[in-house]
């Protein structure tokens, strides 16, 4: 009888993925995963308080704001995950606790008010006048219009990673998660300069140059994320930059 080798230095998850064939390993490092370090926890967190938050006259709100690629994105992703929409089969009504809308490319209300109506699947001939968009928005939003609304909102700050426990505890939870056979050690001093040189101090940038690094460590036969292998992370492996020929 068998028994699957134990890599104490993943996570369960990735444990189990980790004695797999290289095709799922490499897959399972390319899905899609909730990266919970403390910052986006609260930032989660404080949008969680505010769902439940009971109706006031002045209803609280949040502005997470930060540079592109530090996970504002991937925060309100999971936001919207965990409050999936509803639909009442009795009333015939749907209810969505989170609606998320990607802002129009160009300025101005009539254009974000029709981003939002179509975000909604709300019949409107996109040419009604402002107000009118305005009150269809609001009326479906059940939200009242507010023009001192600005001043509600608690800025939430995603600040670039820099050399410290923190970004230690980063790469440490992402080293757990890529299922390679063996420990890469990011937490030393001269990794962890060099990841954060490279990265910029951006989550995403270091999430892609692990990623990366790591697919690398799993074809070259490495099993591991050495400071070779780290370089090469700085660009697509092979199966990334292969395109499919018609």
């Amino acid at each position: 009888m068998s028994v699957a080798p134990i890599f104490a230095h993943l996570d369960p998850v990735a444990g189990e993925v980790a004695s797999q064939p290289d095709t799922e390993r490499i897959r399972f490092i390319h899905a899609e995963r909730w990266i919970g370090f403390p910052r986006a926890e609260l930032g989660l967190n404080l949008l969680r308080d505010l769902i439940h938050h009971p109706p006031c006259a002045r209803m609280p709100c949040l502005l997470i704001h930060g540079d592109s690629g530090m996970g504002k994105t991937k925060i309100v992703e999971r936001f919207r995950r965990d409050f999936p929409d509803d639909f009442d089969s009795e009333q015939g009504r749907a209810h969505r606790p989170v609606v998320v809308m990607e802002m129009p490319p160009g300025p101005g209300e009539q254009r974000f008010y029709g981003q939002l109506l179509a975000t909604l699947n709300a019949p409107h001939h996109g040419y009604e006048r402002l107000d009118v968009l305005e009150q269809i928005a609001l009326r479906l939003l059940r939200v009242s219009s507010d023009p001192q609304i600005a001043s509600r909102f608690e800025p939430f700050h995603l600040p670039r990673w820099r050399e410290d426990e923190a970004f230690r505890s980063l790469l440490a939870t992402l080293e757990a998660a890529l299922p390679l056979r063996k420990p890469s050690n990011l937490g030393q001093k001269p990794v962890v300069e060099w990841i954060l040189g490279h990265s910029g101090g951006i989550t995403g940038n270091v999430v892609r140059l692990l990623t990366r690094a790591a697919v690398h460590a799993i074809l070259d036969g490495q099993e591991r994320m050495d400071a070779a292998v780290l370089e090469r992370g700085l660009r697509p492996p092979p199966i990334e930059r292969e395109q499919p020929v018609f």
